[in-house]
């Protein structure tokens, strides 16, 4: 398994994200990709700023296993592995990926009812919550899940989250504070 180092405020960390310029290795021949399904309720502005962000994504990373991302305008959803907790994001897998893909699920239902003025944070939260779920993806296809503490994979992803965001930031120049 290769594995890359990334640099995050000062320490190195190992790179779960695939590389675009490391697909040759991952490629199977099987369904691969990232796709997206709206649900109708999502408004234009929304829909168009994530699907700049997952346009982002794809030119960087590669997707071995095909995921979909779906956008629904709940507020929030019950957990899969908690039935009681309710969250915004989770990302679900079955043990036999050939037969059925992983998923995610994001609520985005919070943006249509925050004041104009919180309309950037809300969007913020959103492609954060997608690129942490996304590094859940990863931790998924590396085997991670079963041998890490929740902690430490849930560490890992809200780190990748933040580098990510700021790295699209700064390419798109789209500051949202």
């Amino acid at each position: 398994m290769m594995i890359s180092k990334m640099l995050v405020k000062e320490k190195v960390i190992n790179k779960v994200w695939i590389d675009k310029e490391f697909k040759k290795i991952y490629f199977n021949g099987s369904e691969n990709g990232l796709r997206m399904k709206f649900s109708e309720y999502i408004v234009q502005e929304l829909r168009e700023k994530i699907i700049d962000f997952i346009k982002f994504l794809r030119r960087r990373y590669y997707f071995p296993i095909r995921c979909t991302i779906f956008i629904k305008s709940n507020n929030e959803f019950f957990e899969k592995e908690n039935s009681t907790k309710k969250t915004i994001g989770d990302f679900y897998y079955y043990e036999d990926h050939i037969k059925k893909n992983p998923f995610i699920w994001i609520a985005t239902g919070k943006y249509h009812y925050v004041p104009i003025n919180k309309k950037d944070t809300e969007m913020k939260n959103i492609l954060f919550t997608i690129t942490h779920e996304l590094t859940h993806y990863y931790q998924w296809f590396f085997m991670e899940i079963d041998k890490r503490k929740d902690r430490s994979l849930e560490i890992e992803a809200n780190r990748w989250a933040n580098y990510l965001l700021e790295e699209y930031f700064e390419e798109t120049r789209d500051k949202v504070v």
